[in-house]
C-alpha cells in the first residue's frame, strides 16, 4: 500500500494550516526535482511561484478555512532547477487533533493528455458512424478504449481513497475512517455497539522480540479480528496496540457474545515467534443520550476494568 502511495500517478502533500509541508509522496518530490527531506517541514511557499503564492493567500487559505475543501485550483510550482510546471490542485481539510490539509496534485500536461485521448476517441466515433460494417468494428474498439481510460481514472481515485482511509501496517481501516464512519452512523440514529480491543502485555512483546515482531503480531491480529467478525462489523486501528470494532445493528447481549468469541479465537491463534497472545475487550452499546465521545468513553471504562481485573476477558459497560 505504502509503495503504491509513494509512486502514485498523482502528487500528494499534507499541509498544516499555516502551510508547513508535513508529508509528501515520492511522485511529488520527483516532479519538484527535490528529495523529500528537502521539503519536509518547509513552507509550501518554497515551491510556489509569485502568482500562485498570491492565489494561496487570497483564495486557497480563505476557502479551505471556511468550506473545508478546494477543487480544481490551477497553480504553478517551481522546481529545484528553477523551471516551473502547472498543476491542478484538489484539497480537503480534516479536523484531527491538529487540523491538516490533504492536497492531491495532477500535472496539467497529464490531465490534458487524458482529455486529448478522450476527445480523439469521440471524434473517431463520429466518423465511424458514417461508415458501414467497418464502422461497427471501429466502434467496438473505440468503446474499449473509453472503458480502459475510465478504468484507469477510477483506479486512481480508488487508490487515493484507500490511502487516506487504510492503516498502512495492518490493512485495517484507520482512525480517520473511524471518525467519518461514526459521524455517519450517529446521524442515522441506529443501534450501534462498540468494542475496544487491547493486546495484553504488548510492550513485553516489543521489548522481548523487537518491534518488527510486534508489527507482525499487530498485522495478524487485525486479520484474525476481521476474519472472525466477518460482515457483522468493521475493524479499525485505534492507535498503537488498540483496535476499535464497530457493530451496527448489534445489541448489548450479542455484542458481548461477539467480544467473548473474539477473545477465545485470538487466544487459540498461533503468532509464530511469540506463540500465543491474549486480548482484553471493553464493550458499550449506544443509548439515546450517547455522543461519539460518551459511547467510546464507556467502552474504554469497560476495557480499563478488564485490564485491572486479570485481563484476557470481555466486559460490557452495562456490567460495571
Amino acid at each position: 500500500m505504502m509503495n503504491r502511495f509513494e509512486h502514485s500517478p498523482c502528487g500528494y502533500m499534507q499541509l498544516s494550516l499555516d502551510g508547513e509541508i508535513l508529508n509528501l509522496n515520492e511522485t511529488m518530490a520527483k516532479w519538484l526535482k527535490m528529495d523529500k527531506q528537502q521539503l519536509l517541514h518547509q513552507s509550501i511557499e518554497k515551491v510556489l511561484s509569485k502568482v500562485s503564492m498570491m492565489m494561496f493567500y487570497s483564495y486557497f487559505y480563505p476557502k479551505i478555512s471556511i468550506q473545508g475543501h478546494v477543487e480544481e485550483m490551477l497553480l504553478t510550482l517551481k522546481t529545484a532547477e528553477g523551471t516551473s510546471d502547472s498543476y491542478v490542485l484538489n484539497a480537503k481539510k480534516f479536523e484531527e487533533k491538529t487540523p491538516i490539509i490533504d492536497c492531491v496534485f495532477m500535472r496539467i500536461n497529464r490531465r490534458v493528455d487524458h482529455e486529448k485521448e478522450l476527445r480523439n476517441v469521440q471524434y473517431a466515433l463520429q466518423d465511424a458512424l458514417k461508415q458501414n460494417q467497418i464502422a461497427v468494428e471501429a466502434l467496438e474498439k473505440i468503446n474499449q478504449q473509453i472503458e480502459e481510460q475510465k478504468a484507469k481514472l477510477e483506479q486512481m481515485n480508488l487508490e487515493l481513497s484507500q490511502i487516506s482511509h487504510v492503516d498502512a501496517l495492518t490493512g485495517a481501516y484507520n482512525r480517520r475512517y473511524l471518525n467519518e464512519r461514526m459521524e455517519e452512523i450517529m446521524q442515522e440514529k441506529v443501534l450501534l455497539s462498540v468494542i475496544m480491543v487491547d493486546i495484553d502485555h504488548f510492550k513485553k512483546v516489543n521489548d522481548t522480540y523487537g518491534h518488527l515482531t510486534g508489527d507482525v503480531v499487530l498485522t495478524k491480529l487485525s486479520k484474525c479480528l476481521s476474519n472472525t467478525l466477518g460482515d457483522k462489523g468493521i475493524v479499525t486501528r485505534y492507535g498503537g496496540e488498540e483496535f476499535a470494532l464497530l457493530l451496527p445493528l448489534i445489541d448489548a447481549d450479542e455484542a458481548l457474545e461477539i467480544a467473548q468469541f473474539l477473545n477465545r479465537e485470538v487466544g487459540n491463534q498461533e503468532f509464530e515467534v511469540v506463540d500465543h497472545i491474549t486480548i482484553s475487550l471493553g464493550v458499550s452499546t449506544r443509548t439515546e443520550e450517547d455522543t461519539i465521545t460518551t459511547l467510546f468513553k464507556r467502552a474504554d471504562d469497560a476495557l480499563y476494568y478488564v485490564k485491572n481485573n486479570g485481563r484476557n476477558q470481555a466486559v460490557h459497560a452495562n456490567q460495571l
